[in-house]
């Protein structure tokens, strides 16, 4: 009996040993191309943003349930521009999220009949694929989410952001954030660090945090509400 139970876990411990061994051999990398064509529900949309940021994103056909008002698009960065050290580094992640959702925005404002702007909750996700550039892993990563939550949706312009870990670089990006009013900060961020970010968004409203220091950032920052979500 004892050889056999010795026999046993000498097994487990060989699968365990080989297990991740077995498991990446298994990993699927990917190349993401440049977009050339575009999807029908959204071709007029798509182009105009393609047209600006076709050289960054992938846009993949998009979710559209028109009994229930219900839209979302995952967009996939392109390899050519994953793999590019200087080009990510010229033009980062967060630029290309936030200027989509800009020219998202536009887009609507611009064209005040399209069916997107009747009520719709609208979710667009940004996907950084496994495709071996330096960011990527070996699955599919969501670095961004925008939309025009919260209910009711009369607004349809994209006014909540989470971008996860890359909204730390938000003070010291560039980028003006207009229009962005709920955002997400990241979780272990520090009190310095939250109120850095939230300065950043001149048109905030609403802030979710993970951390301790809810209670001083509605004090030192009355004007927006703070939600705890810890």
């Amino acid at each position: 009996m004892e050889n056999k139970i010795r026999a046993h876990l000498a097994t487990v411990f060989i699968v365990l040993m080989i297990y991740p061994l077995l498991t990446c051999g298994c990993v699927r990398h990917v190349y993401i191309d440049k977009q050339t064509e575009y999807h029908k529900e959204v071709s007029g949309l798509e182009e105009y943003l393609l047209d600006h940021v076709g050289d960054y994103l992938r846009c993949e056909p998009p979710c559209v349930i028109e009994a229930d008002k219900f839209f979302t698009w995952h967009m996939t960065f392109v390899s050519d521009y994953t793999r590019d050290e200087d080009l990510v580094a010229e033009h980062p992640y967060l630029e290309i999220m936030e200027n989509t959702r800009q020219l998202f925005n536009e887009y609507l404002k611009e064209n005040p009949d399209y069916y997107l702007n009747d009520g719709y909750q609208i979710t667009c996700q940004f996907y950084l694929a496994p495709d071996r550039s330096p960011d990527s892993t070996a699955h599919d990563e969501i670095l961004g989410t925008v939309s025009n939550d919260p209910y009711p949706y009369e607004d349809s312009y994209l006014r909540t952001v989470d971008y996860y870990g890359l909204i730390r670089k938000a003070p010291n990006s560039g980028l003006s954030f207009e229009g962005v009013e709920y955002i997400t900060l990241p979780p272990k961020s520090d009190l310095e660090t939250a109120l850095e970010i939230v300065d950043s968004f001149p048109d905030l409203k609403q802030v979710i945090y993970y951390s301790d220091y809810g209670s001083d950032l509605a004090e030192l920052r009355p004007e927006i509400e703070v939600i705890d979500h810890r």
